[in-house]
Order: C-alpha cells, then structure tokens, then sequence
C-alpha cells in the first residue's frame, strides 16, 4: 500500500461515516512519518482506521490529509508502532521491525526508553527489552549498523 491508498481509505470512511479525523494504527501507519517507505514497510494491502478517540493513543505523528476532503488520518508514531509490533511479535511483526531499525526510523534509546510507558506487566517489559536486543544483534549480525543500538 501506499500513501494515496490510504488517503483513499481515510475518504471512503469518511464519507461512510461522517468521521473527518481517524486514527490509522498497524503497519500502514509508517506511512504517516514516512510518504513514500521502502517496498517491504508498505507490503501489507490492509489499513486499520479508527475514528479519532478510539483506540486510545498518547503519540500520533503524521497526518495524512488526503487534499481538500478536509479529513485527517492520524498516524502512530513509529516508535510506538515498533512497539507495538515487538508485543505482538508475530513473524511478520519482527521482519516489520527490523526493516524500521536498518532504514533509522527508530531509534533503539528512543524505543527502550519507551517500553516503561506501555501498559503491560513487569514480565512482558523483560520480554519487550529483550526481543528489541535480539533485534540489534540479529541485524548487527548481518552486517547492519544500527544507530544508538
């Protein structure tokens, strides 16, 4: 998918609505920071739109405004899709992830940092902590330097 596609999205909903502001999560929401990601951050052809308020978020990035519909979609932050990725961390998860660390639209201190403000138990940050290391080590491994990793 890329960032028309989703403004094609963000207008059909809002016209099925009446919602002019949505919030966009799930791996299309790179595309709120970053218009035009490398071919393997845009594969998914599905995007997960919400009217504004729901779910509840702390940081949204990039708005996507698809031009004179005067409607918005409210991007995730990519730190924070990151994140959420590395909870969920599903094989298409963590080859999502690694391809937002080798192209430096996370920063790993950022990401880190970060994991104490999610809503999860003690046990799940020691494992969100770890899954972000393997991360570093497995693209170090490859020969990809990782900036702040």
């Amino acid at each position: 998918m890329n960032r028309e596609d989703l403004e094609h999205i963000i207008r059909a909903a809002g016209e099925v609505t009446d919602w002019y502001e949505f919030v966009v999560v799930g791996s299309q929401s790179i595309l709120g920071a970053v218009p035009a990601p490398p071919a393997r951050l845009k594969a998914s052809m599905e995007a997960d739109i919400y009217p504004r308020g729901r779910p509840r978020t702390t940081r949204l990035g990039g708005p996507v405004e698809p031009g004179g519909h005067q409607l918005v979609g409210l991007c995730l932050d990519p730190t924070d899709l990151f994140l959420s990725k590395c909870h969920a961390n599903r094989e298409k998860d963590i080859e999502f992830n690694r391809e937002l660390l080798r192209w430096n639209y996370v920063q790993v201190a950022v990401a880190r940092e970060r994991v104490a403000d999610m809503p999860v138990t003690a046990r799940d940050m020691e494992l969100l902590l770890a899954r972000i290391s393997r991360l570093v080590r497995e693209l170090r491994d490859m020969g990809i330097h990782i900036v702040g990793g």
